[in-house]
């Protein structure tokens, strides 16, 4: 999948870049007349591209602020928790306790586990639920 994605990614920017060359090669006069074609005045045309402009920056940054929120309650709520510091192999023994009950959670982390998708992830996701909650303390013992 992620073969797909790149490749992709790659014809797009090879998309953006011919079309930013044939943008850069037009003349003055090409750029007004194909705005007046599209938006019926160069105003318009002007206003219309400054707020994809403003949207795509504002979107840009919303989610750069979300990642790094995420980023820092994460190491907020694990903070010296050393169960985060276990082995991988540790840290799903322990998460198998739990799960031994819930199907439902057993199969997200079994297709995490086969697509090796953020499963260490998932799994201190899950423990780090689990300290919240007051059902483990920070070394992973149950209470």
């Amino acid at each position: 999948m992620s073969n797909n994605r790149d490749t992709a990614r790659r014809q797009l920017e090879r998309l953006a870049d011919a079309l930013a060359r044939d943008v850069d090669q037009m003349t003055d006069e090409e750029l007004l007349r194909e705005a007046q074609e599209d938006y019926g005045e160069a105003d318009k045309a002007a206003l219309a591209t400054k707020n994809i402009i403003r949207e795509a920056i504002a979107a840009y940054g919303k989610r750069r602020l979300a990642t790094a929120r995420r980023a820092y309650e994460a190491q907020t709520a694990r903070g010296s928790a050393k169960v985060f510091e276990l082995p991988t192999e540790r840290k799903r023994e322990l998460v198998e306790r739990f799960v031994s009950s819930d199907n439902q959670l057993r199969e997200k982390l079994t297709m995490a586990a086969r697509n090796q998708e953020n499963l260490e992830d998932d799994i201190d996701s899950f423990l780090e639920d689990l300290i919240e909650l007051g059902v483990i303390d920070d070394e992973g013992n149950v209470r």
